[in-house]
């Protein structure tokens, strides 16, 4: 829904829009193959978008004269078929350490990228990122500027956070055949640390357009759906039904990235809410930090820092898993107590002191009124708790997602730059990247200039669309 819409959209234009989806859908199936021309990975030489695209301004694919400007210089893609959709997608833990050109790092901890002629590219071009940006970059938010698309990976944020679910979703199934409440805070702790490894990638993927979206579904049946709900900061929101209604998690993903000139560090601003059918509840309220070393020389370095916080809110308990805990400074050197992958952790009862957000391991914790229970991990290799097995990361793979075969229109798929980036075409990926960028901070320049004139509405695509569709618990 374009931006100068917003704000005069009632219940019988809602019903309109539904009727303008259902008769598009028909496209999708077209969209796969060339409208015209003879190359299969063109939808079209004359017509300059394809039926779903983010760029288009009417049902009639006509192009007003004020909207020539954000014309890409290249032509619309067709959608990405089956093998190319899936191709991204890894379910053994070999697979998806290859494909991210990672191996463990032995000696400090972490992993390390041994993919060195893309370490050299990218270093290249972050290098002459930062000449063009100045100095004032090295402290500053790098939110706002755009990266190369030869950077990316031809994924948006909204896959990576779905894609938390493939392991995370054994663990709240699970959980939700239980009744012991805190053998379900244990198995949360674990799905929040588990998850960890399957995170890490080479490139960094697509932050999603205003309103773009995700649904899919887990083997176990459980069903996903992601919305970005907000353009800056970007934040994506998650919706998650478990199978046979067996739980709901609710929630977003911030990313905020800062470069200090040495390292990356990626702030994962992140709040996940589960619920259970007999009303307990619990809190994932924050994610550790990811360092990533080597942008400008030495190795490519990428660990975990910080602390994985979750609260019961029905029982009353806590559990803070602290990664990358084992450096004790003091007044002189430090002492390197543990591998940066080591995780310590503690399950207990508060005593209503408020929490210490600034702890960086259990000793730190000044709250602790009860303990119940003790974590022993690596993010890379196993999870105890009370010196019992959680998971090992050799024995539990991720499960399959498998994408909805009729998206609603904002779907990520339907992204031109995403899909000429995946097909290796940078020109023409490049083209609509620019296009789009230039939309999207148009479009939210008349959002921010309608807003104080016209009623608020949030973004009417998954939740509101899809309000009949999502179960409720």
């Amino acid at each position: 829904i374009n931006a100068e819409y917003m704000g005069k959209i009632n219940l019988f234009g809602l019903f309109n829009i539904l009727l303008l989806m259902k008769k598009e859908a028909a496209y999708f199936s077209e969209g796969i193959v060339p409208l015209d021309g003879g190359d299969p990975q063109i939808y079209s030489k004359k017509v300059p978008f394809h039926p779903f695209s983010y760029l288009r301004v009417n049902n009639a694919n006509t192009i007003p004269e004020e909207e020539k400007q954000f014309l890409p210089h290249s032509p619309p893609p067709t959608y990405l078929n089956e093998t190319e959709i899936y191709s991204r997608l890894f379910t053994k833990k070999e697979d998806i350490f290859k494909a991210s050109s990672m191996v463990v790092d032995k000696e400090n901890g972490g992993v390390k990228m041994v993919d060195l002629e893309l370490v050299t590219s990218q270093r290249s071009m972050f290098a002459e990122m930062m000449s063009k940006l100045g100095k004032s970059v090295f402290s500053a938010n790098t939110m706002g500027f755009s990266v190369p698309i030869r950077m990316l990976e031809s994924r948006s944020d909204l896959d990576r956070l779905a894609e938390f679910f493939r392991i995370m979703g054994f663990f709240l199934y699970k959980s939700a055949t239980l009744t012991d409440k805190l053998e379900r805070l244990k198995l949360i702790t674990t799905a929040a640390i588990a998850v960890s490894y399957i995170l890490l990638r080479k490139q960094k993927s697509f932050n999603p357009i205003m309103g773009e979206t995700l649904q899919a579904s887990l083997a176990d049946g459980a069903q996903v759906y992601c919305e970005q709900v907000s353009h800056h900061p970007p934040v994506s929101a998650v919706y998650v039904v478990g199978p046979n209604k067996s739980y709901v998690a609710y929630g977003h993903l911030a990313y905020d990235p800062k470069f200090n000139g040495t390292y990356m560090l990626i702030q994962m601003n992140y709040k996940l809410t589960i619920k259970f059918r007999d009303g307990h509840e619990v809190v994932i309220l924050t994610r550790p930090n990811v360092k990533v070393y080597g942008f400008l020389s030495g190795d490519r370095r990428a660990l975990m820092k910080g602390m994985s916080h979750i609260e019961d809110k029905t029982l009353k308990l806590r559990s803070v898993s602290f990664f990358d805990y084992g450096e004790k400074k003091g007044l002189i050197s430090s002492e390197k107590t543990a591998p940066k992958d080591a995780i310590e952790g503690i399950i207990y009862a508060p005593t209503g002191k408020a929490f210490n957000a600034e702890a960086k391991r259990i000793d730190d914790l000044d709250d602790i009124k009860k303990e119940l229970a003790r974590i022993k991990a690596s993010w890379l290799d196993r999870i105890e708790i009370n010196s019992v097995i959680y998971w090992d990361i050799d024995k539990l793979s991720p499960q399959r997602m498998i994408y909805a075969n009729n998206p609603i229109p904002s779907d990520w798929r339907f992204r031109e730059d995403l899909v000429w980036l995946r097909r290796g075409r940078y020109d023409l990926g490049d083209s609509w990247k620019d296009a789009l960028e230039i939309r999207q901070r148009r479009d939210q320049k008349l959002r921010d200039e309608n807003a104080a004139k016209s009623v608020s509405y949030t973004h009417l695509t998954l939740p509101t669309i899809l309000l009949v569709q999502i179960p409720v618990v």
